[in-house]
């Protein structure tokens, strides 16, 4: 696996009609990438376009994520709950999954396959 430049996206964004979609694009969120994540986070969701009614952030690529990565997600969390907009997320590999069930995030996010 290629390491990330520090210019390196962790977030790509997209809209599909009101819906606002989020991609974290590396596979291991390490406490590096985390402070990244979190700051692409912030100003993706500054970006959003104001008809914005809901959230949905895409992880199909992630497999492992340090604690700073889910302080990240928690921060996604609380800016759509702000929002108010529905928060989702879709597609996670089955280890992440499990991780997400152990942290407790599958009781926050509502996990579409």
């Amino acid at each position: 696996m290629d390491r990330m430049r520090p210019t390196d996206p962790t977030i790509l964004a997209r809209r599909d009609a009101a819906t606002y979609i989020l991609k974290i694009v590396p596979s291991v969120i390490d406490s590096d990438l985390a402070t990244a994540l979190r700051s692409d986070i912030e100003q993706a969701m500054k970006r959003r376009p104001k008809e914005t009614s809901d959230v949905i952030l895409e992880v199909g690529a992630v497999t492992a994520m340090c604690s700073s990565g889910f302080e990240a997600l928690l921060l996604l969390y609380r800016l759509c709950k702000d929002g108010p907009m529905p928060l989702k997320l879709r597609g996670p590999k089955p280890e992440y999954h499990q991780l997400l069930q152990r942290m407790g995030f599958a009781r926050l996010f509502t996990i579409e396959p």
